[in-house]
């Protein structure tokens, strides 16, 4: 039974010269309840790991899969090709976390 929240979730990628990066790991999780800090401080250093293994493999096969997929669809280089509507920032409002619960 999984009871927590991600309240938020997110990679940051930033090239480090040409064959290298720097890669950030932010989660922010609500459990739902008291958990000891070892539980939490454990489990971050498994899951970090691992999901970073994971994030290495699927960008080591990436150009490949590409190639087959779309190969000139870049719409994070070339905006135009973005299907999506654009909202204006005056559109948005924040929701808490709160707020998401029931």
């Amino acid at each position: 039974m999984v009871r927590a929240v991600s309240i938020q979730t997110g990679y940051l990628i930033q090239g480090k010269g040409a064959k290298s990066c720097s890669l950030t790991y932010l989660a922010q999780v609500d459990p739902k309840g008291s958990l000891p800090k070892w539980v939490v401080n454990k489990s971050s250093q498994f899951l970090a790991p691992k999901a970073m293994k994971k994030m290495y493999k699927a960008c080591v096969k990436y150009p490949d899969w590409k190639q087959k997929h779309n190969p000139h669809f870049k719409p994070w280089l070339y905006p135009e090709q973005n299907p999506l509507p654009s909202l204006a920032l005056s559109d948005l409002s924040i929701q808490h976390a709160d707020s998401l619960e029931n």
